[in-house]
Parts: C-alpha cells; sequence; structure tokens
C-alpha cells in the first residue's frame, strides 16, 4: 500500500489517490508518516515534483503533514525553495497564514524559521540562491 502511494504522490496520480482511499480509509490517518526514500511524505512528494493541486490535497487530507521533515531536517518551505517551486511555496506560506488549527501558531513560529542538516532556512536557501521573489514570500 505505501508503495502505491508514494508512486501516487510521485507521479501526481489523484485518480490512484482516490481508489487507494476507497480500498483503505484508514490511508488518510497515515499519510503524515514518513514512507520512502530519504524520510519524504507524500506532501514532501508533491511539492517536489510540481503538483499543487495534490499538495493542496494532502494539506486538506492532513494538516499535520506541514511540520514533518526529510532526514535531511528540510521542511516542506526548504523544498519548495531548493526546488525553485515559488507557486508552491506561495501557496504553503498562504496556507500557513489563514490555516484554522489547533497547532497553526506552533507551524507558522517553527517552520519559516527551522535549520536543515546544514544548519539553513528556507530564506537563508532562498538568500543564498538569488531568488528574490522566495524571499519575498517567506518573509511576508
Amino acid at each position: 500500500m505505501d508503495d502505491a502511494l508514494i508512486q501516487a504522490s510521485q507521479v501526481g496520480d489523484i485518480d490512484a489517490l482516490y481508489k487507494l482511499i476507497w480500498e483503505d480509509d484508514d490511508i488518510l490517518r497515515r499519510i503524515d508518516e514518513k514512507i520512502g526514500r530519504g524520510a519524504l511524505t507524500p506532501l514532501h512528494y508533491a511539492i517536489k515534483h510540481e503538483n499543487i493541486y495534490l499538495m493542496v490535497n494532502f494539506l486538506a487530507a492532513c494538516p499535520e503533514s506541514i511540520g514533518d521533515v526529510t532526514v535531511r531536517g528540510e521542511t516542506v518551505l526548504h523544498i519548495a525553495v531548493k526546488t525553485n517551486m515559488l507557486e508552491a511555496l506561495e501557496v504553503l506560506v498562504g496556507w500557513l497564514q489563514r490555516i484554522c488549527h489547533k497547532d497553526a501558531l506552533d507551524w507558522v513560529a517553527f517552520i519559516p524559521n527551522w535549520k536543515d542538516e546544514q544548519g539553513n532556512t528556507a530564506l537563508d536557501i532562498a538568500v543564498s540562491n538569488m531568488q528574490i521573489q522566495a524571499c519575498h514570500s517567506v518573509v511576508s
């Protein structure tokens, strides 16, 4: 089941995802578990593979996945900046600003300031890569 979830996440196959949900309604509770190589969650895969629609669906299904980090200490913001996914970054930052969840204040303080294994925040990476729009998005 996890391999199928990883595959659906990688290719952005929303129909396959819905089929998996139909077959196993518990799968949504497991979305924020670390799966696959590099401890990427389906949300990380969706961002890495530039699938905004799937990313939004994963956030809706499991808001807690916003706080997951990879084995390299990367948040979803790190991945969006490193893959130069400005649209994903803007959606993630906007989602963090608008989310109504019991942990939302912690996420807003924690996620943008999280440092990866090299000691860089998403903003540090955007600055070093001269990604002006990404810098603006993270700071807002």
